[in-house]
């Protein structure tokens, strides 16, 4: 549970820092860093954008194909020209929920994230039964609940 607390924290403080003001956009654990002093550093900002204006303060929301498949939410997988812009946030908060299942299973918690996974389609549908009842059963129900927050 440790782990889940420095994951979603470090999450937060990065979205809260509005000295930073990016999502990154392609959280995954290979730009995931744990010091010997158990700090999580986040890396490889190549992907990343400003998710508030520096002018007006205002929410900007993001658009195009970014992030490494697997850890891509569903609003970017399925993004075209055109669509509706995403918020960056949401976007990273669904990388972490991945990484999250995976850090729990050691495995992700499906195979491709697209509409043919029959396990992304049930939880694009928000059918959750369906989706914990095809998940390893290594999974409390906090952490369940932490991972659909996230999800």
């Amino acid at each position: 549970m440790q782990a889940v607390r420095s994951i979603h924290g470090s999450e937060q403080r990065f979205h809260e820092d509005r000295y930073i003001g990016r999502a990154h956009c392609d959280l995954k654990p290979s730009n995931m860093l744990l010091t010997p002093d158990g700090i999580l550093k986040v890396i490889d900002f190549g992907c990343s954008s400003p998710i508030v204006d520096e002018m007006s303060g205002e929410a900007l929301s993001l658009s195009g194909y970014r992030g490494t498949q697997g850890y891509m939410a569903p609003e970017v997988m399925t993004w075209k020209r055109g669509d509706m812009d995403y918020s960056g946030d949401k976007v990273d908060m669904f990388a972490c929920g991945v990484i999250l299942y995976n850090m729990r299973s050691g495995k992700k918690p499906f195979l491709k994230a697209d509409y043919t996974d029959q396990v992304f389609s049930l939880l694009l549908r928000g059918k959750w039964h369906e989706f914990w009842d095809k998940a390893p059963q290594c999974f409390s129900d906090r952490m369940k609940v932490t991972i659909q927050n996230l999800l």
